[in-house]
């Protein structure tokens, strides 16, 4: 039986779709783990959110740096997920007192699948050091529905 099409449009539209799905790599390679802290910067006297006028954050092992002139009080920043331990010195602008904070957490491996390899997962943050009025680890979880690793006062 065959079967006629007027439309040549059509015939082309399913050839195409036909040819697309077979282009398609069938791994999903999506990893859960986000690598960043989220910090809240809070004013140690009044305990309402801090805004710090930010030249830059340089974190140590790595070669650039982030949030340069910008007028923060949150900031996302990653971890090195090389070591368990990372360090942060913020660099600050108008006068205001530059400070570090390091912070350590545990790696732990996490196969995904043959073709996706393994997942470097952080766990059990911590603070190793810092020299602000205090740093406070509020969540381990490293996913996007939190919204904030690390409270720090100053």
């Amino acid at each position: 039986m065959i079967i006629k099409v007027k439309n040549k449009q059509t015939i082309l539209f399913f050839v195409l779709l036909l040819l697309s799905a077979a282009c398609i790599d069938e791994s999903d390679c999506s990893y859960e783990t986000q690598r960043e802290v989220k910090f809240l910067f809070v004013n140690a006297s009044t305990l309402q959110t801090d805004t710090l006028k930010v030249d830059s954050v340089v974190i140590v092992g790595s070669d650039s740096a982030y949030f340069s002139n910008a007028t923060v009080s949150r900031m996302s920043l990653p971890v090195n997920t090389v070591t368990k331990e990372t360090s942060y010195f913020f660099n600050l602008i108008d006068g205001e007192i530059d400070f570090n904070i390091i912070l350590g957490y545990d790696i732990m491996p996490r196969v995904l699948s043959e073709e996706c390899g393994v997942e470097a997962e952080i766990k059990q943050l911590y603070v190793v050091s810092h020299d602000v009025d205090s740093v406070i680890v509020v969540s381990n979880t490293f996913n996007e529905e939190v919204e904030t690793n690390v409270k720090v006062y100053r």
